[in-house]
């Protein structure tokens, strides 16, 4: 199987939302030919679809490096920071709210434990300025 051929099954797979069946072939397709910037692009993608932001986003950079005009690319790594970021944010609240079970702590009876309060205190922290995606 040549690169292009692993590159559009990829791209095919995506679009059936065959997540696992795109990386497969993208991984191929990047293994045949290293400097072919779609079959990177589809790796970062399926990686994205698959909820592995953190592993999409120095794959998408990659991308973008090889390509630094492509503004699907660029979109792409931008969505996935985003993501990634969200994901950490998450992770991190359960951690404490964990914390603050064990500790009978007052944190579940806090603002910060409120999603909707913090959001609201962040903003005025911030002075109204919201980050992209915040609605």
């Amino acid at each position: 199987m040549n690169s292009f051929r692993a590159e559009n099954r990829a791209a095919c797979a995506l679009k059936l939302g065959q997540h696992e069946n795109a990386l497969s072939d993208a991984k191929r397709c990047v293994a045949l030919d290293p400097a072919h910037v779609r079959g990177t692009f589809r790796v970062g993608l399926a990686l994205h679809a698959l909820g592995r932001y953190h592993e999409a986003c120095p794959v998408l950079s990659k991308a973008l490096g090889m390509q630094p005009g492509n503004k699907q690319i660029k979109t792409a790594l931008q969505f996935a920071e985003r993501k990634a970021m969200m994901a950490h944010y998450f992770k991190r609240q359960e951690e404490l709210k964990a914390l603050a079970e064990a500790d009978d702590d007052d944190y579940l009876h806090s603002a910060w434990a409120d999603t909707k309060a913090l959001k609201n205190s962040l903003q005025g922290i911030s002075g109204g300025m919201r980050a992209p995606g915040i609605r």
